[in-house]
């Protein structure tokens, strides 16, 4: 391979990887918009944990698909999580979803919706 097409390599996988970056925080900004709209349209407060109907009402899903969503998550760390999975945390036998949370798995289902 010339030396040339060697130095524009690094380059090219510099501007891809700034790009992908790039669109990942654009997505994650719209999912922020997205889910303080519905926030807003559910009157739902705006917190750093959501309980779980709370959040089956903001992505109006039931609650069993909620649960699946959650167990999803909860695989054992070897094995690969699919993008739909939903982390949470429990609280005695009380689930809890973070705000944060939310907004990243809005932003990479969003994203998977698009590219498939």
């Amino acid at each position: 391979m010339p030396v040339g097409m060697q130095e524009s390599e690094p380059l090219r996988l510099y501007t891809h990887t700034r790009r992908a970056y790039a669109h990942r925080k654009a997505l994650s900004r719209a999912a922020e918009v997205q889910i303080n709209a519905l926030l807003e349209a559910e009157r739902i407060e705006r917190r750093a944990v959501y309980r779980p109907g709370e959040v089956c009402r903001l992505l109006r899903i039931s609650p069993t698909t909620l649960r699946q969503l959650c167990e999803l998550a909860e695989q054992p760390e070897s094995s690969c999580r699919p993008p739909q999975s939903l982390e949470s945390f429990r609280i005695g036998c009380h689930r809890r979803i973070e705000h944060t949370t939310l907004v990243n798995w809005l932003a990479r289902n969003q994203s998977m919706e698009r590219e498939g």
